[in-house]
This record gives structure tokens, C-alpha cells and sequence, in this order.
């Protein structure tokens, strides 16, 4: 019962005449409604600096194809030195366990420090693969970021036709309805693609914060293996290269 008198008490409402009002009030309020149609609710860029942007991010699309390509070639490099460094350890087990069973101590500790060195660097070298794994996810979401910014940009220019085709119109033009009706439809459509823009940007922010704890932790596992000496031999290998 309580919708049904809602639902009539509308319909008697949208049944009053709109020129109730005094013609003064009127007047004023159609002042204000059009001042706020006029508005732009999209930031309004010129068509230069859109188009300006649009092809930057193709070209940074580009490149970030070849940033994609290159990280799936470092993550199975790195796939390779793990398999390797798997096997030094693997070949050691069989040679401690023969030490231990024929009571050579000493030969059994030198091993075992042996393997331990190289399980330090089996980790390192995880941790490498853990660092261009979030490298490459990274890469990946800027692809996506900028696929949607380059919808955005195109959108942008769309809005700027249909908004030019709007105001360039005749208040008498009988097809004044359609062009408004495409000019609304070009600004939601932007700023849909700029919300999800925003949003793509957030991710894109999440996977450099990974990157960098991926990188803390592989500095973190390089030091383990740190000494003077591997520090002496690498300054003189760089110099002689």
C-alpha cells in the first residue's frame, strides 16, 4: 500500500506543469542549468598535447615489447645456472656420505663446506630468477598500463570532436539532441578509461614494490657469499675486461 501511494504521488508530481514558477525564477534557474552543461567535466587538453602523448606511449609500447622479450630471456638464463648449480650439489651428497662411511673426517668437513658455499650460491641464484620474475610481471603491467593509455589519449581527441561539433552547432540545429548525446557519451567513455587507467597505475605501483623487495632480498643473499678475496678477484676482473 505504502509504495503504491509513493509511486501516485510521484506520477502526480511529474504531472505539474514546469512554468509554475514565477517568470523571473524561471529564468534564473535556466541560467544556472545551462552554465552547468557548459562546464566540462573531463580536463579539457588541447588536441597537440594529446596527440603529443599518444605517440609517446606508442613508442614507449614499443619498447616495453622488447623489455618483455628481453626478461623471458634472463629468467630462463637463470633457469640455467640454477639446474647447474642443483647438480654440483647433487654430485657432492654421494662423495660426503662415502667420507662419512669410511671414517675420513677431514674430507668429510671440506665437503660439507663445499656444499654448504654452493647452497648459499643456489640461493643466490634464486633469488635472481625471484628478482627478473617481478622484472618481467612489472614490464608486463606497463604493457598494460599503456594499452589502456593510449585508449585514454584516443579518447581524449574523440571528446574534443564531439564537444567541437557541439558547440560549433546552431541552437536551432534539429540534430542538437544527438550531437549532445554523442559529446556525453565520448566524456564517459574517457572517463571510464581514465578510471581504469588510475587503477592499472596502482598495479603498475604495487609491481615496483616488489621489484624492489625482490632486489633487497637478492643484495641480502649476495653478502653471504661476500670475502676479501672473491671482492679482490672481482675488482680485478672488471679492470682487466
Amino acid at each position: 500500500m505504502a509504495v503504491r501511494v509513493k509511486l501516485l504521488f510521484l506520477a502526480c508530481l511529474m504531472m505539474i506543469p514546469f512554468p509554475l514558477m514565477a517568470q523571473d525564477e524561471g529564468e534564473e534557474a535556466n541560467k544556472f542549468y545551462e552554465e552547468l552543461i557548459r562546464q566540462p567535466i573531463v580536463p579539457q587538453r588541447e588536441t597537440e598535447t594529446i596527440q603529443a602523448d599518444l605517440d609517446t606511449a606508442k613508442t614507449q609500447l614499443e619498447e616495453v615489447d622488447k623489455t618483455i622479450a628481453d626478461a623471458n630471456t634472463r629468467v630462463q638464463e637463470a633457469d640455467g645456472w640454477i639446474s647447474t648449480q642443483k647438480k654440483e650439489i647433487n654430485d657432492l651428497k654421494p662423495k660426503i656420505d662415502a667420507a662419512k662411511k669410511e671414517k675420513r673426517e677431514t674430507d668429510k668437513l671440506a665437503l660439507e663446506a663445499q656444499k654448504k658455499q654452493l647452497e648459499l650460491v643456489a640461493d643466490y641464484l634464486k633469488k635472481t630468477k625471484d628478482v627478473r620474475n617481478s622484472e618481467q610481471d612489472l614490464a608486463k603491467s606497463q604493457k598494460d598500463l599503456l594499452t589502456t593509455r593510449i585508449k585514454v589519449y584516443e579518447a581524449e581527441l574523440k571528446l574534443r570532436q564531439k564537444g567541437e561539433a557541439l558547440r560549433g552547432a546552431s541552437p536551432t540545429d534539429p540534430n542538437i539532441s544527438g550531437l549532445a548525446l554523442e559529446a556525453t557519451q565520448a566524456a564517459e567513455n574517457a572517463l571510464s578509461l581514465m578510471k581504469t587507467m588510475a587503477e592499472k597505475s596502482a598495479n603498475v605501483s604495487g609491481r615496483m614494490t616488489k621489484v624492489a623487495e625482490k632486489r633487497l632480498a637478492l643484495v641480502q643473499a649476495r653478502n653471504k657469499l661476500v670475502t676479501e678475496d672473491r671482492v679482490r678477484r672481482a675488482l680485478a676482473q672488471e679492470k682487466a675486461e
